[in-house]
């Protein structure tokens, strides 16, 4: 029994559809492998996002550490 056109995946590749169905096991496979990647690709972005949002955060806290007036140290003294 042959699987009806409507019924297949189609998957691009470079421009091209290719029906996932009428791929050998091993380019199924392929296939499978190359949408997982680029979906740990789009997630490492987003994470790599997150941190730079981070570290410009911190870089601005940092800033505006260093850039603040030193609190006056108060020392006390007992007279006698």
């Amino acid at each position: 029994m042959t699987t009806d056109k409507k019924t297949k995946t189609p998957v691009n590749i470079n421009g091209q559809d290719h029906m996932l169905e009428d791929m050998s096991e091993v380019g199924q496979r392929l296939v499978n492998h190359a949408a997982d990647l680029d979906r740990k690709i789009a997630n490492l972005n987003f994470q790599m996002e997150q941190m730079q949002l981070g570290r410009e955060a911190v870089m601005s806290k940092l800033l505006a550490e260093i850039e603040a007036p030193e609190e006056a140290e108060v020392i006390e003294t007992k007279v006698n």
